[in-house]
């Protein structure tokens, strides 16, 4: 939030402030990005992977979707670029309060659980299958 602030109030002469700013973001946006893979891997039960990475692809670009068309409303509404940029600080804001409310040990446990109750009902019509 601070470097996307930061961003959008650099001004004319401040070209070396702009792209160390650039490269703050692209690289949190980068390590934002492994984060929540990892965090799927961890969450998804090992039957349920596909679905899960499938919708973590499908919520990655509507989120893309969203922004932008906020962006869009952004220019149309506020009357400098600059604000609309600090705008988006906004999301990050929700995003970092959403964040607080997932409990990763839960989520860990509620994964195995689920794994090993396929497992087990897996095992179960094999013998019964015979």
């Amino acid at each position: 939030t601070v470097t996307i602030l930061t961003a959008a109030f650099a001004r004319e002469g401040m070209e070396w402030l702009f792209w160390t700013v650039g490269n703050a973001i692209g690289l949190g946006i980068g390590a934002l990005g492994t984060a929540s893979r990892a965090m799927v891997g961890l969450f998804s039960p090992e039957h349920k992977a596909a679905e899960f990475f499938g919708f973590f692809g499908f919520a990655h670009k509507l989120s893309a979707i969203l922004g932008l068309g906020a962006i869009t409303i952004g220019q149309w509404v506020l009357p400098d670029f600059n604000l609309v940029v600090a705008s988006g600080s906004i999301f990050f804001i929700i995003g970092f309060v959403a964040l607080l409310t997932i409990d990763e040990r839960a989520g860990r446990i509620s994964a195995m659980r689920s794994t090993s109750t396929y497992r087990r009902r897996m095992r179960q019509s094999e013998s019964t299958a015979e």
